[in-house]
């Protein structure tokens, strides 16, 4: 810690180093950082490592508040940051802040003890060779994180002993539009370093526009929306004791259109891309225009669901959908056990009267007999407004053409009628043309693009439902599913399951694809677009049109772009609608480095589901293991790893697992899981019971993952995977994955035969590879021993002192 002696010499050399110049970089990938060299003299053994040993040192961050206001093209960036000296004297050191290149030409000013300080901004040449100079005399390589960046930088004296430091920085820079579509990015990732918590972190952006806000977003982090106006938008977010991250990231989108598409993408020179589309209704209320829906609730009166009070809960939260049906729909009621009951023969419209007469109908409801899965079914299919005809223009065919909705609420298998389970898909396929039905490999590699005349919303209440058969009820009907598990509140559950879907915007939704070829596409049927929700949409993308002329963006000269198209269409208030939206899906783009991961967990929470529900397919399920490897995901088949363990203990010249401590290879990575994985294979040939559905909900979970969702599921298996004394085992560095084996930190993109290209730690060559691939520098970051696949080329990082005994 800062109570080591301090090495003034080295100060005094960084310092000067320091007052040489100052500017901007690419997006940074750091937060501000004081830190002081210090001499860490180890203990006694081994003799030969006796010599001093030189690292740098960061100032803990006691708190950090970002203010950050946007008008239309500018940013202006307010940090206040304080920081403690643990040592027992007063201390000097170097604040550093990475800042993106467009920052650089505008106004910059920072206070320290209530003075203003000046500083210096380094260009990106400069502050490379600020970092290298670091990292050259402390041996350690955590700030080539920052290589290819550019820097503020500022001399901090004094900090008083056991005291405190309060650095205030503010500056200003132009936002980025790409086709509409704005980005802000705030330095906040850590990298390969592993610093402290912050005490208090927040963060606020007011995000002003002249145009309509279509939508705003963060990818990176779970944040607060307030959305004040149709042009004015606060977003915030608040922790304690958080560890420095991803940088923050801010998207928004302006436009007069009633629907907004914001594209983001990522692609790496010579591989295919991928792409995230968000399509959102307009944040304003009055755009945000709904449409009537005819829906009909069915509701499960088995005998079961007398047990722990399910009938009462379930009974209060069907009374509070019917209340809040909108005037304009139109709905009905139908209930089964042994026999099926309905509140009325035909559709009824949603004024108070009706409502009242079904509140009453629901409050007469018993909970006895059997259960008939398969006649409440088609008779609420039967029901379909789609399936009756009507004279153009009435008001009947108006009501043909909105949703039908049916919302099935369920605690058991079935028992009563038709108990076979493919027979009552094969009923309910025949009652509502063009839901699928056929090969699961089908619907996998060639999405049907039929439209469902029915969408069935499937809500599974405790562990004794059959789950394979629900999730097939609602995925293969275009609808949605849930659980409510015995210790959640079924009443609350029913209720905010019905307000997702209260308010339908656009319905039968089909995206089309102009000027690029797109495959892989998750989800692949897509469901009804709600007031207050957005659909997102993953996917690859490979060939694109021709190249669009050169332009300037955001300030620097973008080439090799194209421009392409992205078609909705559906049905608004009953009446076909189509958007186009203009997009680039360009050739190279690295900054959504997220995304990989994004649409990997949700292929792979499609496979899954498929291998849950249809049976095992060995094509399939070698695929789930390539992906949950690459990405470092833990699946129920990646158990299948730990079989491999010999062949592979043999490659690494190693013994197998059962020999070795934990934290040698990939194989004990998994293999450490291996209760969890064992029971989630379980988990996958189960109909029912508890494993079952948490089976169905973690899918469920992978299929609609978010970025800021990927995080924490990422998280957790770091935090699972650590063995003694903090140490991890898998790393996440952007899309890639790395293991910690057998001393090493090696990319999941290396196969273990290739030959590698040693390149010595803090040599010439290693620093002239980060000079002409400074994106490299975040991999390097992680230690002296490192395994990296660079544009198919694989590089070795090894100490300086291995060098003589490197193969």
């Amino acid at each position: 810690m800062l109570s080591n002696i301090l090495d003034r010499r080295i100060v005094a050399a960084l310092v000067a180093l320091c007052a040489a110049v100052l500017a901007p970089a690419t997006e940074g990938k750091a937060n501000g950082i004081i830190i002081s060299p210090v001499r860490i003299v180890p203990e006694p053994r081994p003799p030969r490592r006796r010599r001093p040993i030189h690292s740098w040192m960061p100032f803990r961050v006691k708190s950090q508040q970002v203010d950050i206001e946007i008008s239309d093209a500018q940013a202006l960036t307010t940090i206040e940051q304080v920081f403690i000296n643990h040592s027992r004297r007063q201390a000097e050191g170097t604040y550093l802040f990475p800042i993106s290149e467009r920052a650089g030409v505008h106004k910059f000013a920072m206070w320290m003890n209530g003075r203003e300080v000046f500083g210096e901004m380094l260009d990106a040449d400069r502050a490379r060779q600020i970092y290298e100079s670091i990292v050259s005399k402390m041996h350690d390589p955590g700030l080539l994180q920052f290589a290819g960046r550019g820097l503020i930088q500022a001399k901090v004296f004094p900090i008083p002993a056991e005291g405190e430091c309060r650095i205030k920085l503010q500056y200003s820079e132009p936002v980025r539009f790409d086709s509409g579509l704005a980005a802000y990015r705030l330095p906040l990732g850590s990298g390969g370093c592993r610093f402290d918590p912050i005490e208090r972190f927040s963060i606020k952006a007011l995000v002003r526009s002249a145009k309509p806000l279509t939508s705003v977003f963060s990818p990176s982090h779970e944040c607060g929306i307030d959305r004040r106006s149709e042009r004015e938008v606060v977003v915030s977010l608040e922790k304690r004791r958080r560890r420095p991250e991803d940088d923050f990231q801010l998207y928004w989108k302006v436009g007069e259109e009633r629907f907004g598409l914001s594209l983001l993408t990522h692609r790496v020179p010579g591989e295919e891309g991928f792409f995230m589309a968000r399509i959102t209704p307009r944040i304003s209320g009055e755009n945000d225009a709904v449409q009537p829906k005819n829906i009909c609730f069915v509701l499960d009166t088995s005998g079961s669901m007398a047990e722990s009070n399910k009938i009462a809960q379930a009974k209060k939260a069907l009374k509070f959908c019917v209340t809040n049906l909108d005037k304009e729909d139109r709905f009905n009621v139908v209930t089964f056990a042994t026999e099926t009951r309905q509140f009325r023969d035909g559709w009824s419209k949603a004024n108070e009267e009706v409502k009242s007469a079904a509140r009453a109908f629901i409050d007469n409801l018993k909970a006895v007999g059997g259960t008939d899965i398969d006649a409440a079914l088609r008779k609420a299919l039967l029901l379909s407004p789609n399936d009756k005809p009507g004279t153009s223009g009435s008001i009947e065919e108006a009501w043909r053409k909105n949703p039908y909705f049916v919302v099935f609420i369920t605690d058991g298998e079935p028992t009563v009628g038709v108990t076979d389970p493919d027979a009552i898909l094969k009923n309910v396929a025949t009652a509502n043309p063009g839901s699928v039905l056929g090969s699961p490999h089908r619907r996998i590699l060639k999405p049907s693009n039929s439209v469902k005349q029915s969408r069935i919303f499937v809500l599974g209440v405790g562990y004794q439902v059959n789950t394979k058969l629900l999730d097939r009820l609602a995925d293969d009907n275009g609808g949605a599913r849930n659980y409510v598990t015995p210790e959640e509140d079924l009443e609350l559950k029913i209720s905010a399951f019905y307000t997702k879907l209260a308010n339908p915007v656009l319905s039968n939704l089909q995206l089309s694809y102009q000027g690029v070829s797109v495959h892989d596409v998750y989800p692949k049927q897509l469901p009804e677009l709600f007031k207050g929700s957005e659909l997102v949409v993953v996917g690859r993308y490979g060939s694109v049109g021709a190249l669009a002329p050169a332009e300037p963006r955001g300030g620097r000269i973008v080439v090799g772009s194209r421009t392409q198209k992205i078609a909705l269409s559906g049905i608004s208030r009953g009446e076909a609608r189509g958007f186009t939206f203009a997009c680039n899906f360009p050739s190279e783009e690295r900054r959504q480095d997220f995304l990989p991961r994004v649409w990997a967990m949700r292929k792979i929470g499609y496979l899954l589901d498929e291998l849950r529900l249809h049976g095992e397919n060995q094509e399939l399920k070698n695929e789930v293991i390539r992906l949950a490897k690459k990405y470092g995901i833990l699946t129920p088949y990646t158990s299948f790893l730990v079989q491999q363990d010999d062949q592979l203990a043999r490659r690494d010249r190693r013994a197998p697992v059962g020999s070795r401590p934990i934290s040698r290879s990939i194989n004990t990575v998994f293999g450490n899981q291996q209760n969890r994985l064992n029971e989630a294979s379980t988990a996958q040939r189960a109909g029912k019971g508890k494993i079952a559905v948490g089976a169905s909900v973690d899918n469920r979970g992978l299929r609609k993952v978010t970025p800021m969702k990927t995080k924490k599921f990422l998280g957790s298996i770091v935090a699972d995977l650590e063995v003694g004394n903090d140490m991890q085992l898998i790393n996440f560095i952007g899309a890639r994955t790395f293991y910690f084996e057998d001393g090493r930190w090696v990319d999941a993109d290396y196969d273990g035969a290739a030959e590698t290209t040693k390149l010595v730690a803090y040599s010439k060559d290693y620093y002239d590879f980060l000079k002409a691939n400074h994106d490299a520098g975040q991999y390097f970051a992680q230690g002296d021993r490192v395994v990296l696949n660079w544009q198919g080329q694989i590089y070795e990082i090894i100490p300086a002192e291995k060098e003589a005994a490197a193969p």
